[in-house]
């Protein structure tokens, strides 16, 4: 597979197709990051499935705009609707991480008929109250940790460079057991943009709610949370199961915010037979 580039509104997205089979688009989180957090760990699912990553607009390998101003959800959702008409798919699995799974699920809403399934993992239909999170966050953080965070969810990060040495900071806190290796990799891969955090966290986050339109929904969905997630309690992942007509929910005991890595096995024998069911 080779890196490719979508032009969408004068801009380029940036994506690439690895593997064969039906069409998988991944949705990374962040905002702000790129879709190098899932690689290598979901590769092996291109044995069967082909893999769609991309950047979203604002971040990662796509162009920056000079501004945020005017993206949303819905330009997010466009853009990935584009992806897949420049793809010629006539359906895909939507695959969502963190807010990732925000833009899953408004994706599904806006083009069910497109939708073939969900993977929505360490997400929720609401925005999530920050106090909430500090408090799961407080067991294991240190006091220069939770400064860190109460500053980033209060007034953004100043610029990409802050983003990465943040992030990095923060980052052993999304999970069960930090290990240093996959932490480095995730830091050393991604372009950051501190502008679509930013962004996301003012204009976007903050009314997001799809919480009363979820009943809509009639297409497959698996929803997989970390035990350990104190940005997503597993009670998050729980209302989602519920609110979906067609979900299944596998909960990951030893893993946090990113259960396809800590729980790299699990996780992608859960994807892949769910899948494999779907078709």
């Amino acid at each position: 597979a080779s890196p490719m580039r979508l032009a969408v509104d004068g801009l380029e997205l940036f994506y690439e197709v690895v593997g064969r089979g039906p069409p998988v688009l991944l949705l990374h989180g962040g905002p702000g990051l790129d879709h190098t957090g899932f690689r290598p760990w979901l590769d092996p699912l291109a044995d069967r499935w082909s893999l769609v990553f991309h950047d979203q607009r604002g971040g990662g390998r796509s162009t920056r705009p000079p501004s945020m101003a005017g993206v949303d959800h819905d330009t997010w959702v466009a853009d990935a609707e584009a992806l897949r008409q420049h793809l010629g798919y006539e359906r895909m699995v939507l695959l969502g991480h963190s807010y990732g799974g925000y833009l899953a699920l408004e994706y599904a809403l806006r083009h069910p008929d497109r939708t073939a399934g969900l993977v929505l993992c360490s997400t929720a239909a609401r925005k999530q109250p920050t106090e909430g999170m500090l408090d799961r966050a407080e067991s294991s953080a240190s006091s220069e940790q939770l400064r860190l965070l109460r500053r980033w969810l209060s007034d953004g990060v100043a610029d990409d460079e802050e983003y990465e040495t943040g992030f990095e900071q923060i980052l052993p806190l999304y999970f069960r057991r930090p290990d240093p290796e996959p932490i480095s990799r995730l830091v050393a891969a991604t372009r950051f943009s501190a502008a679509a955090l930013n962004h996301a966290f003012s204009a976007c986050y903050p009314t997001y709610d799809v919480g009363p339109e979820l009943h809509r929904l009639q297409v497959p969905a698996l929803v997989l949370a970390g035990l350990h997630d104190w940005v997503f309690a597993p009670e998050s992942a729980e209302r989602l199961h519920r609110s979906l007509a067609h979900s299944r929910l596998r909960i990951f005991e030893n893993s946090g915010h990113y259960p396809f890595i800590e729980e790299r096995a699990a996780f992608l024998a859960t994807v892949d037979d769910w899948l494999r069911e779907l078709r």
